[in-house]
């Protein structure tokens, strides 16, 4: 009985360490920029946070994301993004969205209307299928100076928090 629990034992290590070995990316998108000799780069993940309303509902939804500045920098004739998507994922364009941010003293944040209304801060932008699981981003607004965010409506979550890559556009 030792030995048989001894090698059952011995098997699930071996299990654990060879999946251990495997990245699994639990986002079914991932946002990169994109260079013109084809070399890309992931933006700053970060993840959101919804700011709890006070007062009255609202159809607007806050969320704030960690210091004032993205790691992640472009200049205005720099800009070039991809959209990535798992196998079997769906269009990218009905979640993928691109805000830019309002800056606060300790944090960034962008607000997501629900009801369909006009929101400033949201940038156009157009998605089309480049090549298998590989989307192409046409942005559709003026862009300047300051700091976005790409958001992935698609991973929020019940406690109010969701995945974002942010970047900063310098002058």
């Amino acid at each position: 009985m030792k030995r048989k629990s001894f090698r059952i034992s011995m098997i699930v290590i071996a299990c654990l360490i060879m999946f251990s070995a495997f990245k699994f990316n639990s986002l079914p998108y991932l946002v990169v920029s994109c260079s013109p000799d084809g070399q890309i780069q992931q933006l700053e993940p970060a993840m959101a946070t919804l700011q709890k309303a006070k007062g009255k509902p609202s159809t607007a939804s806050t969320y704030s994301i960690d210091g004032i500045k993205s790691t992640r920098r472009f200049r205005l004739n720099e800009l070039c993004f991809q959209v990535h998507s798992g196998a079997g994922q769906s269009d990218p364009f009905m979640y993928i969205t691109l805000y830019k941010l309002s800056v606060g003293k300790t944090n960034r944040s962008f607000t997501i209307n629900s009801d369909g209304s006009y929101n400033p801060s949201m940038i156009p932008m157009q998605i089309p299928l480049m090549e298998a699981n590989k989307y192409k981003v046409y942005l559709g607004g003026s862009v300047t100076e300051g700091e976005y965010v790409f958001v992935d409506k698609s991973t929020i979550t019940s406690d109010g928090k969701i995945s974002v890559w942010a970047f900063g556009i310098d002058p």
